[in-house]
């Protein structure tokens, strides 16, 4: 890896879809001079030439594995974090493309919330891109990613859990900008809409043109800040928003091990429990 400043700090988040990842990003990337790499590696997996699933974009990315792997060991110079976020199962068979230099932080959210909230956004989506979604258990990468960072790289992480950094977000931020080292300010916590991609935000032409496409990032960029679900909605949650189809109960059943083995390493708040 090129020589960065000392002073600056590298974060990845990995997570699975639908798990407040895209907010989380908007919330960190607010610390000065910040720049955010957006799911180079989902990029690569899905659009690029090395491409795991079989669609048709107009416009295709042209990033691999390998570039995306310099991309994020650059020096970048000038930049006092610089904030990535990847799916885990874009490393699936491609650990050797780990960057180095980074502290981990793994993004979970309950599986019966993410997957149902999945499923609505692929309505417009063609035939073999949903396909490859609804055929996929985003969890056990997940997992098994945490696993090789772990016991493999011997690299300690920090387990996030979706649903406490929506109900006490102030003290989950603070008490991760304490473990990475990151500055911390109210700023953090709240922030202004905007339309388009943000501007310290580096994703590909195809990336982008799937979120404007399924609205993945929609109420990311309408937010203000960490929305506090109302009480019904602690108890429906997702489940009572979108209808269960047996293929999605399926989903939600095989995902719960692995969600559960790593929501049991999270970091835990009281308040939040």
């Amino acid at each position: 890896m090129s020589d960065c400043p000392r002073s600056q700090k590298r974060v990845v988040i990995w997570s699975v879809a639908r798990s407040l990842s895209s907010v989380f990003a908007c919330s960190l990337s607010q610390v000065p001079d910040t720049v955010v790499l957006f799911e180079p590696f989902t990029s690569a997996a899905l659009y690029g030439p090395q491409r795991v699933c079989n669609n048709t974009y107009k416009s295709c990315a042209t990033e691999t594995f390998e570039s995306v792997k310099v991309l994020y060991e650059q020096p970048w110079q000038g930049k006092s974090l610089v904030l990535a976020k990847d799916m885990g199962y874009s490393m699936t068979g491609r650990y050797d493309m780990i960057p180095e230099g980074y502290q981990h932080i793994f993004l979970t959210r309950h599986p019966a919330k993410s997957i149902p909230s999945i499923e609505s956004a692929l309505a417009p989506i063609k035939k073999e891109q949903k396909e490859f979604y609804i055929g996929l258990n985003q969890y056990k990468p997940l997992s098994d990613l945490h696993r090789h960072v772990t016991s493999k790289l011997g690299q300690q992480v920090t387990i996030l859990d979706a649903q406490d950094l929506i109900q006490n977000p102030e003290k989950t931020i603070q008490t991760l900008c304490q473990i990475l080292g990151l500055p911390f300010s109210d700023r953090l916590l709240t922030w202004d809409p905007i339309d388009g991609k943000p501007g310290n935000w580096i994703m590909s032409s195809a990336m982008w043109e799937d979120c404007e496409l399924l609205g993945w990032m929609d109420n990311c960029l309408r937010s203000t800040g960490f929305v506090k679900p109302t009480k019904q909605q602690n108890t429906d949650g997702e489940v009572g928003k979108y209808p269960l189809t047996p293929e999605i109960e399926k989903m939600i059943e095989e995902a719960l091990p692995y969600y559960q083995a790593l929501w049991e390493l999270r970091i835990k708040f009281d308040e939040c429990n």
